[in-house]
């Protein structure tokens, strides 16, 4: 840094005298020599710095501070500063989830989101019998879910997601979770296979019973019929059989009810409902509501209850029957054969 001397001359007259006004104006120049600074993953070339000084607002004074930038802003009533440069690529983490199925794992996942220049071009999944790993990873490419077969049924394994950028890279390792897969598990079946109406007759409607030979005056359950499934998709229950039919003469039958109807005494009449307790089961329409229906025949099945996912849990369904003939009824012997099947769906 050098210092100069400089003079300024200005000659003011007049006519009665003169002077000589002598101005020295004294300033200075800078000279600055910066230095490089490197590491082993960057160089900075011809770092520029600026004369020390000082800010001050009402609460602070900042005096001649020279420092690394950081992320984000600061401000005060006279100045604001705005940083930057020291922000970073990031990704969200994928959040995976499974289902276990027999001897397999239904797994997936949220997709990664990239910001900043990261791209998330596929997804690994890794997978072990320890909680915590190591992991054997397979990649799945760009994909959000994986069918995983060939498990061992009881037996626990730790899953999880880890998204790849372009170049292959693991940039992001989603959170592990259990999956243990399990055998299936079906139960059906109904506990009496005989139920009685009794005599009909125009005066009065008739409710079938599993215990007395007479029927009942009165609704009662006639039977029941119970489900339980681990299907991922639950199950179904069907009746197929035709309607109450003679013994004498096969064309003489007692009128089904095709809609849920109420029970109407003088009217030709046969139907059934359900009434559906635990688990996730339910009765299926027209069989749901306080009237009776019937709609399968000898050739065809009428759905009356199901599932839409295994819950490994009982269903108890509670069958009911009803019955009414007019005075024009064929007189006769009267039976209905019917079959109950359940169909779960794996």
């Amino acid at each position: 840094m050098k210092w100069r001397y400089c003079s300024i001359n200005i000659l003011f007259s007049n006519k009665k005298s003169a002077a000589l006004l002598f101005l020295g104006l004294l300033f200075s120049t800078h000279t600055l020599y910066a230095e490089e600074f490197t590491s082993s993953s960057y160089k900075v070339l011809d770092p520029a710095l600026s004369p020390s000084g000082f800010a001050t607002s009402s609460s602070y004074q900042l005096w001649s501070s020279l420092s690394e930038t950081a992320v984000g802003t600061s401000s005060s009533a006279s100045y604001q500063a705005k940083s930057g440069f020291l922000s970073f690529p990031s990704i969200t983490l994928p959040i995976i989830s499974g289902t276990a199925g027999d001897g397999s794992a239904a797994l997936s996942w949220t997709a990664s989101q990239g910001y900043l220049g990261w791209t998330v071009t596929s997804y690994s999944v890794g997978q072990s019998t320890v909680s915590g790993g190591p992991y054997t990873y397979t990649n799945v490419g760009n994909t959000l879910s994986l069918s995983q077969n060939g498990l061992i049924n009881g037996t626990s394994y730790y899953f999880v997601v880890v998204a790849n950028d372009f170049f292959g890279n693991a940039v992001g390792t989603s959170t592990q979770i259990m999956v243990t897969p399990v055998a299936p598990v079906f139960t059906f079946s109904i506990n009496t296979n005989t139920v009685y109406l009794g005599t009909l007759s125009t005066g009065a409607t008739q409710f079938a019973s599993s215990t007395n030979a007479n029927g009942s005056s009165a609704e009662v359950q006639a039977h029941t019929v119970i489900v339980n499934t681990t299907a991922n998709s639950g199950y179904t229950v069907s009746v197929r059989g035709q309607t109450l039919t003679s013994a004498q003469n096969q064309t003489s039958i007692i009128a089904p009810l095709l809609s849920n109807t109420a029970p109407s005494i003088g009217q030709e009449q046969f139907g059934m409902r359900l009434q559906a307790s635990g688990g996730i089961g339910s009765v299926t329409t027209p069989y749901a509501a306080s009237g009776f229906a019937f709609l399968s025949t000898a050739t065809t099945s009428s759905q009356i209850a199901s599932a839409v996912t295994g819950d490994n849990a009982t269903t108890t369904y509670s069958v009911r029957y009803m019955s009414n003939i007019t005075a024009t009824s064929k007189a006769g012997s009267y039976s209905a054969n019917l079959v109950f099947v359940a169909t779960p769906n794996f």
